[in-house]
C-alpha cells in the first residue's frame, strides 16, 4: 500500500518585539492569526475581520482561523472582544535553518553522506528504499530540474507564486530524503521515494506561521490530498517534524 508522508523541514524562529501599550501600530505590520470558535464559516469570519477595518490575507478551511493584517491596536481589541473569537495571536516570522556548506554536487561519483551512513541507511543496508512512498517537503520548494531528485511528484503546493526552489534549502532537504541511488552527487535516506514540493518559505528562506499553516493545515483536505503516491489515491499519512525555537 502506497503512502504519502508529510515532512515539515523547518526551524521556526520568532523575532522578539515589545507589546505596544497605547501605540497606534502593531508589531510585524499588524499581521495576526485570528482563531474563531468552531462553526464560524469563511463568510462569517470574513465579515468579522473586515468589519474592524482589517485586511484578510488568507482563510483556513480545516481550522476556524483567518490570517489578517490589522490597521491598529483598536482593531485588535475589537476582535478580541468579539463573542466568536477565541484568540488573536501574532503571525510570527519563521525562517529555515541555514543549510551546511559543501555537499556532494560536482563529485566524480556518488557519495554516501555521513548522516546516511550514521543511521545505517547506506544503499544495500536496508530492505526499504522508499519505493511507493511520496514525501511532501515543506520548505523553500524543490528544484524540478535537479538530476539527482527527478522524477519529482507531478503535483505541488505553494503559499507564494511558484513551487520552484529559489533559495536552495528545500532542494538540500529533498536530497537528504530522496537523492537517487545513481552514479552522481549523493544518495538520500529513501532514494526510491517520490518528493513533492510544498513551498512555504520565500527566496530568502523566510515565511510566517500562516504560510506554514497553509501547507500543513488547509492542503490536508485540499491541495495536498490531491498529491497521490503512485496507484493509491486514497491514503494520506501525515508525519510532521517541527524543530524547536532557539
Amino acid at each position: 500500500m502506497k503512502r504519502l508522508l508529510f515532512v515539515l523541514a523547518l526551524v521556526l524562529v520568532t523575532f522578539p518585539c515589545a507589546r505596544p501599550a497605547a501605540a497606534q501600530s502593531l508589531p510585524h505590520d499588524g499581521d495576526v492569526i485570528v482563531i474563531f470558535r468552531e462553526g464560524m464559516d469563511v463568510g462569517q469570519r470574513d465579515r468579522a475581520v473586515r468589519g474592524v477595518g482589517a485586511t484578510v490575507r488568507r482563510h483556513f478551511h480545516t481550522v476556524a482561523a483567518t490570517a489578517a493584517r490589522l490597521p491598529d491596536v483598536a482593531a485588535r481589541q475589537f476582535l478580541e472582544r468579539h463573542p466568536e473569537v477565541v484568540a488573536v495571536i501574532p503571525d510570527r516570522p519563521v525562517r529555515s535553518h541555514a543549510k551546511p556548506g559543501g555537499g556532494g554536487g560536482g563529485s566524480a561519483g556518488q557519495v554516501v553522506p555521513a548522516g546516511v551512513q550514521r543511521i545505517g541507511a547506506a544503499p544495500g543496508n536496508l530492505g526499504f528504499t522508499g519505493h511507493g512512498i511520496g514525501v511532501a517537503v515543506a520548505d523553500t520548494g524543490l528544484d524540478f530540474t535537479h538530476a539527482d531528485l527527478t522524477p519529482l511528484g507531478s503535483a505541488c503546493f505553494t503559499a507564494f507564486s511558484s513551487c520552484a526552489d529559489d533559495n536552495g534549502h528545500g532542494t538540500h532537504v529533498g536530497g537528504i530524503i530522496a537523492a537517487r541511488n545513481n552514479a552522481r552527487d549523493v544518495v538520500g535516506v529513501a532514494p526510491d521515494a517520490t518528493p513533492y514540493a510544498v513551498k512555504v518559505l520565500d527566496s530568502a528562506g523566510n515565511g510566517t506561521d500562516s504560510t506554514v499553516m497553509v501547507a500543513t493545515v488547509s492542503p490536508v483536505s485540499g491541495s495536498i490530498r490531491r498529491i497521490e503516491p503512485p496507484n493509491d489515491p486514497s491514503l494520506l499519512d501525515t508525519a510532521t517534524q517541527t524543530l524547536p525555537e532557539p
